[in-house]
């Protein structure tokens, strides 16, 4: 997701917000093993953002939904809260990406 449709990115928009806020869950790396998984609920395990299979499956417009308007939004746990009050939607966009570029290294291959 480009959110200033400029097609060009300086640094990397999103890391700071997704250490800062995401990786408390899903661990630096997004393996889904940082310091507050033990804390979400039995049988709640944040997912693998790291897992390029199950990145790929998913339209940046699913991971939209579920970063602003948390996990029960789309059927997932509620564990996984909604980002609306902290983050714009141009930085929900920049996250998103940072995990595409720097964490799964992947993109939406077009299946569903």
């Amino acid at each position: 997701i480009d959110p200033d449709n400029t097609g060009t990115w300086s640094g990397e928009p999103g890391k700071d917000n997704f250490i800062g806020n995401c990786s408390p869950c899903h661990g630096l790396t997004g393996k889904g093993d940082g310091p507050l998984m033990d804390t979400l609920g039995e049988g709640v395990v944040p997912r693998n953002l790291s897992d390029a299979n199950l990145l790929s499956a998913r339209t940046d417009e699913f991971l939209f939904k579920v970063t602003k308007s948390g996990g029960a939004a789309v059927g997932f746990s509620e564990a996984m809260p909604s980002w609306k009050e902290t983050f714009t939607d141009t930085e929900i966009k920049q996250i998103i990406h940072y995990v595409r570029k720097s964490i799964c290294k992947c993109k939406y291959d077009g299946k569903k």
